[in-house]
């Protein structure tokens, strides 16, 4: 049942004041109070003035005080218990209530002769009401949902293997989600059938399909949509979300969720987690079809295994690239100090959110710092909060008289379209920005304190712009550790001279002469500390 509630005072204004509200078979308070499911602001009528109450496959509207020609239903006076019809009008003082019956689920087949993408659609329809979205809609998260999206990043990037990961996920998406089931399948080819699945039924596991999965495989998987049903009509369930896993490869994955028949129905909201939860999972995911789990294999406890070093493997398997935006990067273990990493979120609202960084902590904490950095950058990149407050919530965040930590960071956020940027750094991150002629201008200061140190620090964040031919440069303290052979360490000049010599290469090709301008420095050195270096670079 769904109700349209608009203020008839406001029906001239270029934007009228209406509700949209959707119940399920419950009763509903109509009222003045705060507490009324439907609250009609107006100081004329009771706290409880009626209620809408459902009978089997009916509606009724029953007055709960005198009336006194408050409401009328389709213009005619309300005097008692009234049965109400798909349509019916209700109106209470300045206030329009429209009642909305859903209709029962229409199969819609294809018609004869029909063929190709339009009868395949045919053939996998949605019920009435449902919503689909595409991979560019802007999502977001509660306050509440944050806390909770915080949890599930680090317990997922913890996840030694794919079936551990498969089967914390769907455990993790039960209980945030109060479905009654969760399912996921994961497929190594994009083309390919989903070889991987996990699912979890009423709170046990359980390798039951969901209904009529091949819907959302073929809607998600081949058409990308992410799909609220907030009414399936199967009798069984209430509900279902599905969206798909999406990596740079393509859809590897589909995430489902359903809520059990005449309870709770999933909302804009817990579409929108989700589809964050999908975003999480997608790099995850990645590393591990394309054989790199034991990068998530180290971050599985509390401690290192440095047989299998921290870094560079725990970073993402395969960079993103767009078409005006390449990435591409180094990276190099230290033999004694470990704690480099970087992380990239594609965010919903299509820019790029680039963490490059190096922590500074107990060795046993970490893996755990690291996951916990990478989920609270991701959830303030998708709600678009600026480089410098991100460093600022991280510096309170590390802030640890027990367990100190220290971070050098420089995040930045990217439109790949526009190539206009935001940059923050904290500690000794080097950022650089290739210009024509291989002129180099350094974007970080060198009096910023890293974050972790306690005190109130105000990390600014400035604006530039990657303009085409172009490349940005963000790199590590480890870089400028490196020795050659005869002991001579490499200085920011030499550096920045053999980034110059990069300008108007694409991003694989610029690291190529890095290394080979750089050789004894990098690529046969066997450093002390992590080496990390990323570009970004825009063709011409």
């Amino acid at each position: 049942m769904r109700l349209e509630i608009t203020d008839m005072r406001t029906i001239t204004d270029k934007t009228p004041q209406v509700r949209d509200l959707e119940f399920r078979n419950k009763s509903v308070a109509i009222g003045s109070h705060s507490k009324s499911q439907v609250q009609i602001p107006d100081v004329q009528l009771a706290a409880h003035h009626a209620t809408l109450e459902p009978v089997g496959d009916n509606w009724f509207y029953q007055p709960t005080t005198r009336d006194d020609g408050q409401t009328k239903i389709n213009g005619q006076p309300v005097d008692g218990r009234v049965k109400l019809s798909d349509g019916d009008v209700i109106a209470i003082t300045y206030f329009e209530i429209k009642f909305t019956l859903e209709p029962e689920i229409e199969v819609v087949l294809p018609e004869p002769g029909q063929s190709g993408e339009l009868a395949m659609i045919r053939n996998f329809p949605l019920p009435p009401r449902s919503t689909v979205r595409k991979p560019d809609a802007d999502v977001s998260l509660t306050p509440e949902r944050q806390k909770a999206f915080a949890l599930l990043s680090l317990e997922l990037a913890r996840c030694p293997d794919l079936p551990r990961l498969l089967e914390r996920t769907t455990e993790l998406l039960e209980t945030e989600l109060s479905a009654r089931m969760v399912w996921m399948g994961v497929r190594k080819d994009t083309n390919g059938p989903v070889e991987f699945v996990e699912g979890r039924l009423d709170g046990a596991s359980a390798m039951i399909e969901p209904p009529k999965l091949e819907t959302y495989v073929y809607r998600c998987l081949k058409r990308t949509q992410f799909i609220i049903v907030p009414r399936t009509g199967d009798g069984v369930t209430q509900s279902v979300l599905a969206v798909p896993i999406l990596s740079d490869r393509g859809a590897i994955g589909l995430l489902f969720a359903d809520t059990a028949r005449r309870t709770r129905v999933f909302d804009e909201a817990d579409l929108d987690f989700l589809t964050i939860t999908a975003t999480i999972l997608a790099p995850i995911l990645d590393a591990m079809l394309l054989g790199s789990s034991p990068s998530l294999a180290a971050l599985g406890g509390g401690g290192i295994g440095f047989d299998e070093p921290l870094s560079p493997r725990t970073d993402p398997a395969t960079l993103p690239q767009w078409p005006k935006l390449q990435l591409a990067q180094f990276s190099a273990a230290g033999s004694q100090t470990r704690g480099d990493f970087f992380d990239l979120t594609r965010m919903p609202n299509g820019l790029a959110a680039v963490i490059v960084g190096r922590l500074d902590t107990d060795p046993e904490l970490t893996a755990q710092r690291i996951a916990e950095v990478r989920g609270a950058v991701r959830i303030a990149s998708l709600h678009a909060d600026p480089p410098g407050v991100q460093l600022r919530a991280l510096n309170w965040m590390l802030s640890d008289d027990t367990n100190p930590c220290s971070l050098d960071a420089a995040i930045v956020v990217i439109n790949p379209k526009t190539g206009a940027a935001e940059i923050s750094s904290a500690g000794a991150i080097g950022a650089v920005m290739i210009r024509e002629g291989g002129k180099t201008k350094r974007l970080t200061g060198s009096d910023v304190p890293p974050v972790g140190n306690g005190k109130t620090v105000e990390y600014a964040s400035t604006t530039t712009r990657i303009r085409d031919g172009e490349t940005l440069a963000l790199y590590t303290p480890g870089v400028l550790a490196t020795e050659d052979e005869t002991g001579g360490r490499l200085d920011r000049r030499q550096l920045r001279r053999a980034l110059g010599n990069t300008f108007g290469q694409p991003a694989d090709g610029a690291i190529d002469r890095l290394l080979s301008d750089l050789e004894p420095y990098l690529k046969n050195a066997n450093p002390t500390d992590d080496i990390t270096l990323l570009l970004g670079h825009r063709p011409a």
